[in-house]
């Protein structure tokens, strides 16, 4: 496993720009570039490819997959989504 990882929610670079970009920084051992980071994620869309409102966390139920997409979803992903408590 990975010891030097920093995992960061999507939903959070546009929900919680200051907050990714002071874990970003102290990450990275850059605590002087937390505010530049902070005003790029608030003012930069870091992901194009939906176009759903990002001020709603997106949840399985919402997305056109087919059924059975779906389903192969929960099963190859559901414990890791339940592990990190994500709503699915």
């Amino acid at each position: 496993m990975c010891k030097n990882l920093l995992i960061v929610d999507q939903y959070d670079f546009s929900n919680a720009p200051d907050k990714v970009a002071a874990e970003i920084a102290h990450h990275l051992r850059l605590p002087e570039k937390t505010e530049v980071l902070a005003k790029y994620l608030a003012n930069e869309r870091v992901e194009l490819s939906s176009t759903h409102d990002w001020r709603k966390r997106l949840r399985l139920e919402d997305v056109s997959w087919p059924d059975n997409q779906k389903e192969l979803f929960r099963k190859s992903c559901g414990e890791l989504m339940k592990e990190f408590e994500y709503e699915f």
